[in-house]
């Protein structure tokens, strides 16, 4: 996840809250510039801060749960 403006990747070789089999069977592929990465899927994402339930884990909670909403609504139809 980046952190800040400093554009930092934090990687986990492993995580509370979900399995790698998991996390590989619905990973999102994306780009980052030039580079092609894979990347936990939102709802696993949310599995994951939920289960290591620090206040900044709860805190980034706030957030991810609103863009799953946003995310929803566009899915329903609604403006993009």
């Amino acid at each position: 996840m980046f952190r800040g403006q400093s554009n930092r990747l934090d990687i986990h070789p492993s995580v509370k809250g979900v399995t790698f089999k998991e996390i590989w069977k619905n990973k999102k592929t994306e780009r980052l510039g030039k580079t092609k990465g894979n990347f936990a899927s939102l709802d696993d994402l949310i599995k994951m801060k939920k289960a290591a339930g620090r206040p900044k884990d709860i805190e980034d909670l706030k957030y991810l749960r609103e863009i799953k909403k946003q995310t929803r609504q566009k899915k329903g139809g609604k403006e993009l």
